[in-house]
């Protein structure tokens, strides 16, 4: 055999996101940073075995190979690898070889004398025999008895090793031109410059990674499973076993990654992680990579790839140990001192085939709307966009703490998209309805919610309204939205009127319309309200003046100016001790829009 030297250089780019850490009452806004370890791009070199002998697919000219072999369930990069090699050898020989999963065990054996060509990690015995003298990243061809053997533990590998076989042994043609289709014993050998890694001092071959698969967290568990899986095989070669919560683990030693899971010993401590925090911590004989959610277990595993083995270690050993960290650039605002409560306006981005909201689903999202519920805790929330998935698990979530008014429609065919949410510690519900605009009829989003509240410390009674107004016709003609800041006026007028008593009011909504249009001023007018804002910044106690929308995902941290079409609209009877729109603790990642929140005083 002949041995060939070659220098492969490449670089791993992963995301890492560690906040500034600036408290609500900070003298600047936070903003967001990235930092992380010197990176060091290593260059590797990989050792290059080329065989001399050879098997040929072909007997006297008829394919002798006629099955391909893979491991069930394979990934779409193994998949097509297979389907290249079936498609190359139909076009060099007139005849495609069959491709099959590889359903052979113990109750069903393979056929030793059939000749097959096996790709990937099947569960025959002479894949198993090359398999033992690789490292994940390696691969290699050879044949073992009746079989061609194509071995590596990762899709890519095998991808590689099939357009090594395509490109290169098939070129050969004999005396009469013919392609001699000579598969050829061949190895391909990563040398990495990490030789060694342990956790807290534990070698990493003790230890196996277990996912929670607790309802739709599991494919999410899944995928973050694998970059840690295929962090610790690519960079130390070592393919760490990788199982569900829920099937037996034969390693006394686990690394759990998720941010719940199913069924656990009794004897596992798992650490309990708030919203948008992480641990990778050890617990007993057990590690953790964990976020408070689905969100944070994903920037926490990218964080967790860039801490350990991103940078180049001089002495080759990476030790992995204990870090806690979050991703809040605000760990918390508490209302200003006087404020009697705290009111909310916040469109959540509904989950909806029908308006696009499937491709973000909201158990990917809800922990970020659990940051701003726990850190700035609203006493009364208008919420716009609250459909099922939204409903339910704010239920789960605050159902202890927070009530809704009307989390269906009266009539219950239908999730109010456009409800309000209370604490009942705070307030007494002295009265509410819902009603319709006339130009919808009963639906679930075009509404208006309204109720009346009754501080418990203060005694104080006020009305609160929430709604969501149309955009515009696909035409561009605004009947409907002109239709809706009408009325919108006119319940929230009787409304006042059928409550003497009450002096104060409160309109949240998605409007859909920025302040200067002139449904947005005939509104205001017609129900005698101001913007909360501008009393905020009358008085010298507004955070910020931006209008909160934006891409989902995109951080609007640089966000300036109005052209709010989210408010809180209030009678002019009140003080406003502080107004912000929120930005930070990865807002963005919940909706389209941000929330917006007021400290109120009841009173001139």
């Amino acid at each position: 055999m002949k041995k060939i030297i070659r220098i492969l250089a490449f670089a791993l780019v992963l995301l890492q996101i560690v906040p500034a850490l600036v408290s609500c009452n900070g003298t600047k806004d936070p903003a967001d940073t990235t930092t992380g370890n010197d990176v060091t791009t290593p260059e590797e070199t990989t050792e290059v075995v080329e065989g001399t002998n050879g098997t040929s697919i072909l007997e006297n000219g008829q394919l002798k190979y006629t099955v391909i072999k893979y491991v069930a369930e394979p990934d779409s990069v193994t998949f097509d690898a297979v389907k290249r090699l079936r498609d190359k050898i139909r076009e060099y020989t007139g005849t495609a070889p069959s491709i099959k999963p590889d359903y052979s065990s113990e109750a069903r054996p393979a056929d030793p004398n059939a000749f097959e060509i096996l790709v990937g990690e099947t569960n025959y015995a002479e894949s198993k025999q090359v398999l033992a003298d690789l490292n994940y990243g390696d691969y290699k061809i050879t044949t073992v008895g009746n079989k061609i053997v194509i071995a590596a533990f990762s899709s890519d590998e095998i991808s590689r090793a099939i357009n090594y076989i395509t490109g290169t042994m098939f070129k050969d043609k004999d005396a009469q031109g013919n392609r001699t289709m000579v598969i050829t014993d061949y190895e391909f050998h990563a040398k990495r410059y990490i030789n060694e890694v342990t956790i807290n001092g534990v070698d990493l071959k003790e230890y196996s990674i277990v996912y929670g698969t607790v309802g739709a967290d599991d494919d999410y568990n899944l995928t973050n499973a694998k970059i840690i899986r295929e962090a610790f095989s690519g960079k130390a070669g070592y393919l760490i076993p990788l199982i569900k919560d829920t099937d037996e683990c034969k390693t006394a030693r686990k690394i759990y990654v998720g941010s719940k899971f199913n069924k656990l010993p009794a004897s596992v401590q798992v650490p309990a992680v708030d919203a948008l925090k992480y641990t990778f911590k050890t617990v007993g004989q057990d590690f953790f990579i964990m976020g408070g959610g689905l969100l944070s277990n994903q920037i926490a595993v990218q964080e967790f790839v860039s801490r350990f083995f991103y940078k180049r270690p001089d002495d080759g050993k990476v030790n992995i140990v204990d870090v806690d960290g979050d991703f809040l650039n605000v760990k918390e605002c508490p209302k200003t001192a006087g404020t009697e409560f705290r009111v909310m306006t916040y469109n959540i981005m509904a989950q909806w085939s029908g308006w696009g909201g499937d491709y973000m689903p909201v158990v990917q999202r809800f922990e970020a709307f659990k940051a701003v519920m726990d850190i700035y805790d609203p006493d009364v929330v208008g919420l716009q966009e609250v459909s099922e998935h939204w409903s339910n698990q704010i239920l789960d979530e605050y159902g202890s703490e927070y009530a809704y008014i009307y989390q269906k429609t009266p009539d219950g065919k239908y999730i109010n998209l456009s409800t309000i949410i209370y604490k009942k510690d705070k307030f007494d519900v002295i009265d509410k309805g819902l009603q319709y605009f006339s130009f919808n009829g009963p639906n679930q989003i075009r509404l208006v919610t309204w109720v009346i509240l009754k501080d418990k410390a203060t005694g104080k009674q006020f009305a609160f309204f929430n709604t969501h107004w149309k955009f515009q016709e696909s035409d561009g003609t605004n009947a409907e939205r002109e239709s809706h800041s009408i009325e919108n006026a006119v319940i929230i007028n009787k409304v006042m009127a059928d409550h003497p008593d009450v002096k104060y009011a409160f309109s949240t909504a998605d409007y859909n319309t920025v302040l200067t249009h002139q449904y947005c001023i005939n509104f205001l007018k017609s129900a005698n309200l101001v913007n909360s804002l501008d009393i905020a910044k009358a008085a010298g106690t507004l955070k910020n003046e931006v209008g909160g929308c934006g891409s989902l995902g995109v951080s609007r941290i640089n966000n300036t100016g109005g052209g709010s079409i989210d408010n809180i609209f209030v009678t002019n009877n009140m003080k406003v001790l502080r107004h912000e729109t929120i930005l930070w603790n990865l807002v963005e990642h919940v909706s389209d829009h941000s929330p917006k929140y007021a400290d109120i005083v009841l009173g001139d």
